[in-house]
Parts: structure tokens; C-alpha cells; sequence
């Protein structure tokens, strides 16, 4: 029904019983808010007269919530301020009732829980005495930063990584999906029976907890807190036929976007002498660039920085000599299930988003390290946690354990023989 000449007149002429039918009927439909405003034909007087009843316009707005923009409203002077404030009046206590209940209902993330608690909204002590949330869910949000002074002070972690295991150093920038890889990896390493977390690092040991338990509630983890690093120590276990037990020993790494632009930006120079231990360590190591596929659909600026940092780092990293210890530099695309219709593969992508001189870098860097007989790979993977559905997903696990299976194959084995009973001839000659 759009609004032409004779619709016009007819409104205009109407009685107002037959004009609020129009509205209830067609608004949204046939024709848009603005329209009717633009047409003259919604007025303050005519609109607060036929919707004069408290109750029956809190149920237009109700019913036709994605129709009527009651902010637009009252934008244009048609509905007053007073009057939208007196229908949607909520009282304190039940506005904090509705926010438990919308929690439990899994309609806020947990940035947004985060926010409310910070605001007094909310109480952590009223979400786990009503059960809604564990001290687990709270840590979760809070994941503790030990940070005293200076640029990156990495308190609560090794000075210097355990030897004889393979460093997985996980680089991006915030919120580009390193803890969403991490959670879903260990998640998987966990369910099948294959992840024994070290208490190397206490912290980094309840880390790995939170990021299992994400996944298990089927959250997304709140992005790495500012200045921080994340040390995992992880041996992926795998049982034998003859029942003994082959470990790969791993020390996951992962930096915070932040501190990896504080890097790119300052340099070796500047750089906290713990993490120069942890880059430039005797150990082999795989690097790890993720990067995330939505950055590239939403904002051209983060997708230049994120481009440009990886590039200063992998430089940084050839200059110091740490890629000879490398057995794999790996771009990881992250969130790939947000690609409409498996439209484009992962080549093509990085073309596209001008990450072909970076690719580029990193083969030239691969060949120059082959010549010196160093057994380094370069691979391109993409990963998705899982199908989202508004605020939670379904965890899919095909990428973690293909990501799991892809780790395992570069690392050493530490062999656990199945403990044997002497027998009674070893007991006589002590053999």
C-alpha cells in the first residue's frame, strides 16, 4: 500500500478508529515510519489521540517493535519524552531480575556481563549464589592480569621456557580469535582423552581450564586482557597398542593483541628480556599468525594494522635468527564459517585482502632456511570454532582436531612404557 495521492487523502479524511486500524495493520508493511512523517501524515496531536491509552500503545510497541522506532518518535516530537519513559518505567529491582534471567536465558555475551557488573548493575555474588554462573564462569571474565609496572611486565610466568618441547607462539591482534583456536583445540584434546595440562605455570594451568569450560558452555572467551601473556604448558597424549603412552610436549604462547602491537611498534630494543627468552629460546618453535576473516568484512583500518604488524614481527623474528628454529610459520584464517556459500578459498582471500607480499615474505624466508638445511614449512589453515547462533554455537570439531593431528606431527615424543612386573628369574639374578 504505498503512499500515493489518493491513500494520502483517504488518511487525511478518515476518522481516527479507521486511521489507528491503517497504522496497526500496515506499519512496517506497506509503509514506513518515515514515510508517514515525510507524507504529513503522523502528527503528535492525531498520534497521541488515537493511541491515547498508556497500555495500548506500550502493546504497539509490543507487537510492532521492528516497525516502530519509538526513538524516531520522539526524535520527530511526536511521542514526548515523559510519556516513553512513564510506559516503559521498570523499577530498579525488577530491571536487575530481568538481567539475571536474560543471563541464564543466553542472551548477553560475556563482554556485556562484564559491562554490568562494572556498572553495578549486576552482582558477581547474586550470580553464583543463584547458581547462574561458577567462580570458574567469573574467573572467566576476569581472567587475573599481574602486571606491576613498565610496558609488558610478565609476572606469572616462566622466565624462561622449559627445554626439550616445541614453543607454539599464537600472534594477532585483539579479538582476531587466538583464545577461540586455543579453547577449541584443548577442548578436543580434552574430551578424547589426549591433553595432560602441566602445573608448570599455575596460572597458565587454570587458563587452560577456563578455555575448556568455555567451550563447554559453548561461550566465546572475552578477548586476552591488555599487556598480557598467556604460558600453556600441554603434553597431547596419545596410547599405544601395547598400552604405553607417547606425550608431544607443548608450550603454548599467546600474546595479547595489544602486546603484540606494542612489539611491532617498539621493537627488539624495547622489547621485555623475558619475552626475548621466550622468542629467541634454543627451542623449536611454530609461529602462528591469525588472522581474522570478519576484520576484513567490517574495517579496512584494523585490516591495514593487522597486515602491517605481522610483517614487522616476522622481519624481527628472521633478523634475530628464531625462524631457524622454526619447524612451521602457519597463517591461520579464523572464523572462516562466516564465508558466504564457500565462495573463496583461503588463497584467494589473502590476495584479495593484500596479504600476498606477507605470504610472499614468509616463502622467501622458508626458502633461504631450506638452503641451510633447516626442515621448515610454510602453511596456510583455517579454522571456525563452530556455527554461531546469535550469542553461543555449536561446537564443530573437524578444525581442532585437524589443527591437533597438524601440531602433533612436528613435535618430539616422549615415550611412558607401561610399568612391568618383574619376573621371577629377574628377581633371582636382579634382572
Amino acid at each position: 500500500m504505498p503512499i500515493n495521492s489518493t491513500l494520502k487523502h483517504n488518511i487525511t479524511k478518515m476518522p481516527d478508529s479507521e486511521y489507528k486500524d491503517i497504522l496497526d495493520a500496515h506499519l512496517g508493511k506497506s509503509f514506513t515510519l518515515d514515510e508517514l512523517i515525510e507524507a504529513s501524515l503522523l502528527s503528535s496531536d492525531r498520534f497521541n489521540k488515537v493511541y491515547s491509552s498508556d497500555s495500548e500503545l506500550k502493546k504497539l510497541f509490543t507487537d510492532f517493535n521492528k516497525k516502530l522506532d519509538a526513538n524516531k518518535l520522539m526524535e520527530k516530537g511526536i511521542l514526548s519524552k515523559e510519556r516513553y519513559d512513564r510506559i516503559y518505567y521498570i523499577s530498579p529491582e525488577e530491571r536487575y531480575h530481568q538481567h539475571l534471567q536474560n543471563i541464564v536465558d543466553g542472551k548477553y555475551t560475556d563482554e556485556e556481563i562484564l559491562s554490568l557488573i562494572k556498572k553495578g548493575e549486576i552482582q558477581k555474588i547474586d550470580l553464583i549464589r543463584e547458581e547462574i554462573m561458577t567462580d570458574l564462569d567469573i574467573n572467566r571474565l576476569f581472567p587475573e592480569v599481574q602486571i606491576d609496572s613498565g610496558i609488558y611486565d610478565l609476572t606469572g610466568v616462566p622466565d624462561i621456557l622449559p627445554e626439550n618441547r616445541i614453543d607454539v607462539f599464537v600472534f594477532g591482534i585483539a579479538s582476531s580469535g587466538k583464545s577461540s583456536f586455543l579453547s577449541g583445540l584443548l577442548f578436543y584434546a580434552n574430551r578424547e582423552g589426549k591433553l595432560n595440562n602441566l602445573n608448570i605455570s599455575p596460572k597458565g594451568h587454570q587458563y587452560v581450564n577456563l578455555l575448556i569450560k568455555a567451550v563447554e558452555d559453548k561461550k566465546a572467551m572475552p578477548r586476552t586482557p591488555v599487556e598480557y601473556i598467556n604460558y600453556l604448558a600441554c603434553n597431547f597424549m596419545h596410547e599405544n597398542p601395547d598400552q604405553s603412552v607417547d606425550e608431544n610436549p607443548f608450550s603454548f604462547i599467546e600474546m595479547s593483541g595489544e602486546l603484540f602491537k606494542t612489539c611491532y611498534e617498539s621493537g627488539i630494543d624495547k622489547m621485555n628480556d623475558k619475552l626475548k627468552n621466550y622468542l629467541f629460546s634454543k627451542n623449536n618453535k611454530v609461529f602462528i599468525f591469525v588472522i581474522d576473516y570478519d576484520v576484513h568484512n567490517s574495517n579496512l583500518h584494523l585490516n591495514i594494522s593487522q597486515r602491517d604488524h605481522f610483517t614487522a614481527m616476522l622481519q624481527l623474528l628472521w633478523q634475530n635468527g628464531a625462524l631457524s628454529k622454526a619447524y612451521s610459520l602457519c597463517i591461520l584464517i579464523t572464523k572462516w564459517d562466516l564465508r558466504a556459500n564457500n565462495s573463496q578459498s583461503p588463497d584467494e582471500f589473502l590476495k584479495d585482502k593484500n596479504y600476498l607480499s606477507f605470504v610472499n615474505l614468509c616463502k622467501k624466508y622458508m626458502g633461504e632456511l631450506k638452503k641451510q638445511g633447516c626442515r621448515i614449512v610454510f602453511e596456510i589453515k583455517t579454522y571456525s570454532l563452530g556455527r554461531f547462533s546469535g550469542k553461543k554455537y555449536e561446537y564443530n570439531q573437524t578444525d581442532s582436531e585437524m589443527l591437533f593431528n597438524w601440531l602433533s606431527d612436528y613435535s618430539p615424543i616422549i615415550n611412558k612404557p607401561v610399568e612391568t612386573k618383574p619376573s621371577i628369574f629377574g628377581k633371582l639374578f636382579g634382572k
